[in-house]
């Protein structure tokens, strides 16, 4: 803050831009292009996620619509009186929604009559960047009216969102044994060099590059199979493997170990308010279901952790927020860690990243809280993975999969939220959470599902 003191502010946005949460209508939308590599991605329906934070009057924004989709979201969610708009990615695909809202006269226009007809607006994208700022400004000076951006400025949502950075920041804040070994390569030399010497006393190698997220920037590598590579024939394959990620010679890349005796991969939680409004809040501690040598995500249950490791998790979590809090960080967050060992007693934690948008686990997490299930239905799996073999292509066929097993908010019982529509343009992508009176059942109940999508 004292070195760089534009850090936090977001003034050159404009008088009428705020960071806030109010009750002016919203602006909602789950685009991901910003997030580097992922224009390279297989399409998916997940924009559709943040449909379930919508209210009355709200607009989200989506790709393309499924007018099945939103009458199931009114039908069993009673989420209705919702404006959803397409923004095809057939016309200028690769330009993120928030730089067509600003740019497209009809889009433009559609937002600024929705922020003068509700006195103001409020944005929520999925991610928050330079360019959702822009947009926020465009129409305060369209409009005169006041627009609410629930996100943090850019600059700190470009920093915490970098694995580097986080890194360096844990190390500093809590200790060096904080977070996996690990190295910064500003070549394709020096990374070769890191992955050669790490595959000498660890099972696996990971490359990453630091602002993608997920599995979707990280490149592992297990040590027999690169025993006998010199670092020229190193070098040569990761840059054949990161260029095949659609990865644009952009350093550094962080080049760590790889741990393999992983107990549990828990995610935390929090949101994060203005300073002035009080400390970070956890809001509850997730164990990831990854799969393959990227940990790739597939879904999310409540963490099976001892006392020990969740006290610890929470403290430690709260410290690496205060401190981003104190930074100026606003809004959802989540922090992913690995618990790894032989048992959870002498077990090692580690933090991995930092989430500085909402996900995969925040967006049901909040759905479930709207909708009142912690009493009545504390058990809980997310699911978010692709099903190869499925004859699930749209929303109608998946509401005749999950008839009789669907949650319906007018009878609430144990049941199947659909969470964003099947995709079955490359593969069929599925997005849903089990609801259960207990663990158990939310778990028999997300089987259930996944064997009806594969039948």
């Amino acid at each position: 803050m004292r070195d760089e003191p534009a850090f936090a502010s977001s003034r050159h946005f404009g008088m009428t831009v705020h960071q806030e949460v109010n009750d002016r209508p919203a602006l909602i939308f789950g685009d991901q292009r910003e997030i580097n590599l992922y224009l390279q991605t297989p399409s998916t329906r997940l924009d559709y996620r943040m449909a379930v934070l919508a209210q009355p009057g709200d607009i989200v924004m989506v790709s393309h619509r499924d007018e099945a989709f939103e009458r199931y979201l009114a039908n069993y969610l009673q989420l209705d009186g919702i404006r959803f708009t397409a923004v095809e990615q057939e016309k200028n695909g690769t330009l993120p929604v928030s730089v067509r809202c600003r740019t497209e006269a009809e889009l433009c226009h559609l937002i600024g009559d929705l922020a003068v007809a509700g006195d103001g607006l409020l944005i929520l994208p999925y991610l928050t960047t330079g360019n959702v700022w822009r947009l926020a400004q465009r129409i305060g000076e369209d409009t005169g009216m006041p627009i609410g951006i629930c996100g943090p400025s850019p600059r700190i949502s470009t920093h915490v969102n970098n694995k580097i950075w986080f890194a360096n920041h844990v190390r500093r804040l809590i200790g060096a044994d904080a977070v996996p070994p690990s190295y910064v390569a500003y070549g394709p030399a020096a990374a070769a060099a890191h992955i050669a010497r790490l595959r000498k006393t660890s099972e696996r190698v990971v490359v990453k590059i630091p602002d993608s997220a997920g599995s979707y920037g990280n490149i592992s590598f297990a040590s027999g199979e690169i025993a006998g590579l010199s670092l020229f024939q190193l070098r040569q394959m990761l840059l054949s493997l990161l260029h095949g990620r659609g990865w644009r010679d952009t350093y550094p890349v962080l080049v760590g170990v790889w741990e393999c005796d992983v107990l549990s991969s828990p995610s935390v939680q929090l949101w994060i308010p203005g300073e002035q409004d009080g400390l970070p809040i956890v809001e509850g501690i997730f164990e990831q279901i990854v799969r393959n040598n990227e940990g790739k995500f597939v879904g999310a249950r409540p963490a099976d952790l001892s006392p020990s490791i969740k006290v610890r998790l929470v403290e430690e979590a709260f410290l690496i927020t205060t401190l981003l809090q104190k930074l100026g960080y606003f809004g959802r967050c989540s922090l992913d860690a690995i618990v790894s060992g032989v048992r959870q007693g002498t077990a090692v934690l580690h933090w991995i990243e930092c989430n500085g948008r909402w996900g995969g686990v925040s967006i049901p997490m909040t759905l479930a809280n709207r909708l009142d299930l912690g009493g009545t239905m504390p058990g809980r799996v997310i699911v978010q993975q692709s099903q190869l073999h499925s004859s699930v292509y749209s929303t109608e066929q998946a509401l005749q999969k999950l008839e009789d097993i669907l949650f319906d908010l007018e009878a609430p019982g144990p049941g199947i939220i659909l969470l964003s529509p099947p995709d079955g343009i490359n593969s069929v992508w599925i997005n849903f959470m089990a609801v259960g009176t207990n663990q158990e059942m939310a778990e028999n109940l997300a089987d259930e599902a996944v064997t009806r999508f594969q039948s």
